[in-house]
């Protein structure tokens, strides 16, 4: 009788034994936000000739006369004195890289009007040319080179650069050859007017539009439920001068240290404009890190839900899974507290490094494995639990799917990287590639270092 009572409490204390670990104990780990590469942000300018050719054609005169016209201009020599008519056609213009090639065809006629003395008495004689015939012709040619200086003032250099005749005139019955004269004349109202294009062009000035960008790209950009975007850029650089069309095009480049804020409290006023420095046109694009967070209690509804009854057959003993928990360590370890009954009842501890597969978008844990304290339980009580089928099917079902919150990080920085800021600045920004970079189990949350790569561009369509 005796022993058969100490049977029977041997058998029910085997049957309800339990197994409850202690919690895993890991050295805290400081979580280290990991740095992007500096990013390059394209700010394209694009300045509509049209103007600059009616500023010319304004400028350069259409007509023009002799001294004293209608009168006669006397020339040094006693014997001679003349008058004449200038007019041209209409400018054309020819822009090629930062230097804009105008031309046209200009007609003059003359008359003149010669003497064989100096004395009053003596009769003039006169005849002309292009009076009663077609106008004789000269081409004019100009140059302007065009240049943005590190200051942002827009610099040109304009002068004539032909004023030649393609056929003579010559006047009076002894052939006195004016055209020189006509040239000499002419040119000094021409040259007037290449100056004071100039000067016109002098008085723009990039600054105050490049410094509205500057401080755009400075103040941090809400991106809704993510937090605030900042591109803060540290330098400028400009590109050659090229033309497109009828536009004057050219780049200002950026290099900046984009970072993503949870509040904008402690954020820094823009620094100053810096100078502008010369290199050659770079395709913008920016690289940036989003750090965001994934509550425990979402990763354990996922996890419960495919796990949460599933049933381990281990020979003639089995377990159930009652509920699945996670947590963070502090460490690099993600922790997963799996509460059982069965053969065995109680918890035990598995803790896995998580990792991102960029091909099926999901957040797993390949290390997944039983917690130094819950392996000493096991050998001790429940050997048999150590099974790869335990540790195979809980790696399996781990496996978090963030493809739909990647996609909606990325629409949401898009949406509000295009937009218009007044004044004809407007930012164009996509984002090309999207991915997980860093993964780091807080106590109350995982950390998630997405890392966006894109291309941002900021538009000034006129100089101004």
């Amino acid at each position: 009788m005796y022993r058969f009572i100490l049977l029977s409490v041997v058998v029910i204390a085997t049957s309800c034994r339990s197994i409850q670990p202690d919690a895993p104990t890991l050295a805290p780990e400081t979580y280290i936000a990991p740095t992007p590469p500096p990013s390059q942000i394209d700010i394209p300018v694009q300045v509509d000739l049209k103007t600059l050719y009616d500023q010319i054609e304004k400028n350069v005169p259409t007509k023009l006369n002799s001294t004293g016209y209608p009168g006669w201009h006397q020339d040094a020599n006693c014997n001679l004195h003349y008058r004449w008519n200038f007019w041209r056609e209409k400018l054309t213009f020819t822009a090629n890289n930062n230097a804009l090639a105008i031309n046209c065809i200009g007609y003059y006629q003359g008359e003149g009007e010669a003497r064989p003395c100096c004395w009053d008495w003596c009769p003039y004689v006169g005849t002309g040319c292009g009076m009663n015939e077609p106008p004789r012709q000269l081409q004019l040619s100009i140059l302007s080179t065009v240049n943005i200086s590190n200051s942002y003032q827009v610099q040109s250099n304009t002068a004539v650069t032909k004023l030649l005749p393609i056929n003579r005139c010559k006047v009076t019955t002894l052939n006195f050859d004016i055209t020189d004269n006509i040239l000499s004349q002419a040119r000094g109202p021409i040259d007037k007017a290449c100056k004071e294009f100039d000067a016109g062009m002098a008085k723009f000035n990039l600054r105050g539009q490049v410094e509205q960008v500057w401080k755009t790209l400075h103040t941090p950009m809400a991106i809704d439920t993510f937090g605030f975007l900042a591109f803060n850029p540290t330098s400028l650089r400009i590109s050659p001068i090229t033309t497109k069309g009828d536009d004057l095009l050219f780049s200002l480049g950026a290099t900046a240290t984009p970072t993503f804020l949870l509040n904008t409290a402690n954020h820094p006023t823009p620094p100053k404009l810096p100078d502008l420095s010369k290199s050659p046109k770079q395709t913008g694009g920016y690289s940036v890190y989003l750090d965001t967070r994934l509550h425990y209690a979402e990763l354990t509804k996922l996890v419960n839900a495919q796990m949460k009854g599933m049933k381990f057959d281990f020979g003639k003993k089995h377990i159930e899974v009652l509920e699945v928990q996670l947590s963070g360590t502090g460490n690099q370890k993600l922790m997963i507290k799996v509460n059982f009954s069965g053969s065995v009842k109680g918890w035990m501890y598995m803790t896995g490094t998580p990792q991102f597969d960029s091909a099926t978008k999901e957040l797993t844990l390949p290390d997944l494995d039983f917690d130094i304290k819950t392996r000493n339980v096991l050998l001790k009580s429940a050997k048999w639990l150590f099974n790869n089928k335990l540790t195979n099917t809980m790696r399996q079902n781990a496996k978090f799917y963030v493809g739909d919150m990647l996609a909606t990080i990325k629409q949401q920085v898009q949406q509000n990287l295009t937009k218009s800021w007044g004044n004809g600045i407007n930012t164009t920004g996509t984002v090309e590639a999207i991915s997980i970079r860093n993964l780091f189990p807080a106590q109350d949350y995982l950390q998630v270092s997405c890392y966006l790569k894109g291309n941002l561009s900021a538009q000034l369509k006129e100089l101004r």
